[in-house]
């Protein structure tokens, strides 16, 4: 028996075995005792009988002497023979009966005694030669020996009638106590058990509580973990994609060393998409993924997935065509969420896609749903591997090649398509034979109506500066510890027309707007010594306590490498208008400067 049963083997797991016992005992008990009580009945009856019997044998001695004696007739005298042996049977009988009763084997020793007595009496008689003269007092003498055997068999009776009955009153006692016994025992065993269950209860609901604190605090230190790897690995990332922006941007750079510094960009947000992988991951098992349900329009989030993945597909020499149904309406659905289900399917697909394939994503509308269908004529799948494409982690083994990823991109696919109440599906005819995934979600009811299409900044995938919203005449503060990334993006926004200053800290950033106040303000999260938390904070007390005519709310966006559901609400709450994720992407920032300005001017 292993020793963790044994040691979770308490008395209290046989305590109902140990009351059914009980209970079976004392039925058991009173079982045999009306067992009992049945046989001393029929003791007792036998015992009366037997002596009613030799009353009326007694009698019929009598009767048969005293015959023989007006008669002298020897039939009388061979019947008292035969009568006196059936006496004699009875009485042994009766002995054998009372053998555990001294008292009634006393009277029957009595009895014995009268016999010997009238027999010694009726031989003296009939030995007299005159004893005719002398019969009528000898048989008055006789029928008196008779009489007092029959009373002592009358007390024998009577002796048994009252052991009987006094049996038969313990009997009813033992009843009426049992009566009361039973119910409450039974009561005493079941508020035993109810407290013993609710302390079991207890303890259980105890190790319970244990564990799920036990799961948090491992859910909690699991996601700082990766909180923290990925402020790490993101704000070397933000560096390298900032950077590589700014060497891109000047025009004088020849084609080659352009190319080099793309493929740098390239390894970089490939990067920074994985660390966002491992990220969507923790937040799928932890349940904390969240949705931004709108109205949607799947045709432009399939049409933008697709062109941020032409420039790979062009890479790979790869023809990457795209069928849109028109048909296809507004549904309800995150955008964001449903462009990174295609994203993902497109960026398997020209993974294992060789060069000069072929790839089509197809968006067609089918009765009650939409179809999102990716196929490729890569090199396929085995057909023992389809069902296992959306394991976590799970990377082919029978392809002869091997490809870079983490094996997380089908598994996240497939969490939030669910999510949208979808379903995804994979199929391949085999190695050499591409392969399709097809995208299932439904639409709501003609009748249903929709949220209204929400108008966000937009993000550009590719980070093209020349895609990014001009910031001409605003002025913005940026504030990072971070020289590099100071630098780069001072560079960056100016690049985009913005009057662009710099401070390396809060308390350098905090005087420079004591003397004037800019368009916007970005500053970087984790700053030593006073970080971007307190800076938020102590901007918005010193707005508060700015007269009413020059108060004004400075738009203030946070620059962070924790992407976590509680790191926003934070930021938020620490006085931060927005903010923007590491690695920077320049269109994003620059969009959300623009809304926050022009939602201040509003």
């Amino acid at each position: 028996m292993p020793a963790r049963f044994r040691r979770e083997m308490r008395w209290i797991y046989f305590a109902p075995l140990i009351a059914m016992g009980l209970l079976a005992a004392v039925v058991l008990w009173r079982v045999q005792a009306q067992v009992t009580s049945v046989d001393w009945v029929e003791h007792t009856d036998q015992v009366i009988r037997r002596a009613k019997d030799a009353q009326l044998l007694l009698r019929d001695l009598a009767i048969k002497i005293r015959s023989y004696w007006l008669s002298s007739d020897k039939r009388y005298l061979i019947s008292f023979q035969d009568s006196d042996r059936r006496l004699k049977a009875e009485l042994e009988a009766i002995a054998a009966l009372v053998s555990d009763n001294p008292p009634q084997g006393r009277r029957l020793l009595d009895i014995s005694d009268l016999k010997g007595a009238w027999i010694d009496t009726l031989q003296t008689l009939m030995a007299e030669p005159n004893a005719g003269r002398f019969a009528a007092p000898r048989l008055e003498q006789l029928d008196a020996r008779f009489q007092d055997a029959s009373d002592v068999l009358e007390q024998i009776v009577d002796e048994e009638d009252r052991l009987l009955q006094q049996r038969l009153s313990r009997q009813h006692e033992a009843d009426r106590f049992i009566f009361v016994l039973v119910p409450l025992l039974s009561l005493l065993v079941a508020v035993a058990l109810s407290y013993f269950g609710w302390r079991e209860i207890q303890r259980a609901s105890d190790q319970f509580a244990t564990a799920v604190t036990k799961e948090a605090e491992a859910n909690r230190a699991k996601d700082y973990f990766l909180a923290t790897v990925s402020h790490e690995l993101r704000n070397p990332l933000n560096s390298i994609m900032l950077l590589a922006s700014i060497v891109l941007s000047n025009q004088k750079i020849d084609g080659e060393v352009r190319q080099r510094l793309k493929a740098i960009e390239r390894a970089a947000r490939t990067q920074a998409q994985l660390i966002e992988d491992l990220l969507d991951v923790s937040r799928i098992e932890s349940g904390r993924m969240r949705l931004d349900v709108q109205s949607t329009d799947l045709p432009k989030v399939v049409a933008a997935a697709v062109d941020s993945m032409r420039l790979a597909a062009e890479a790979k020499s790869i023809t990457l065509t795209e069928i849109i149904d028109t048909n296809v309406t507004r549904m309800a659905g995150d955008p964001r969420r449903l462009e990174q289900v295609v994203w993902n399917l497109l960026s398997n697909a020209i993974k294992f896609t060789p060069k000069g394939g072929k790839i089509q994503v197809r968006l067609e509308r089918i009765n009650s749903h939409v179809e999102i269908i990716v196929t490729d004529n890569g090199q396929g799948i085995p057909s023992s591997s389809v069902p296992y494409v959306f394991d976590r982690f799970w990377q082919a083994a029978d392809t002869g090649e091997s490809k870079a990823g983490t094996g997380l991109g089908l598994s996240i696919v497939k969490e939030l398509v669910a999510l949208h109440g979808g379903t995804v599906t994979a199929h391949s005819e085999g190695i050499g034979k591409g392969s399709t995934f097809t995208v299932r979600l439904p639409l709501p009811p003609a009748t249903a109506p929709l949220l209204e299409a929400r108008r966000h900044p937009t993000v550009s995938p590719t980070g093209d500066i020349a895609a990014a919203s001009r910031l001409d005449g605003l002025s913005v503060l940026v504030v990072d510890d971070d020289p590099e990334a100071c630098e780069a993006l001072t560079k960056l926004l100016g690049s985009l027309g913005a009057r662009v200053s710099a401070e390396d800290s809060a308390q350098g950033a905090l005087r420079t707007l004591d003397g004037s106040l800019p368009d916007a303000v970005i500053a970087d999260i984790e700053m030593p010594v006073l970080d971007g938390f307190f800076f938020a904070r102590e901007l918005r007390n010193r707005e508060q306590h700015r007269d009413r005519e020059i108060r004004v709310r400075v738009p203030l966006i946070a620059l962070t490498a924790y992407g976590r559901v509680e790191d926003k609400i934070k930021i938020l709450a620490s006085g931060f208008d927005s903010h923007v994720v590491k690695p920077v992407d320049l269109a994003e920032l620059s969009a959300t400067i623009r809304s926050l300005v022009a939602a201040r001017a509003a």
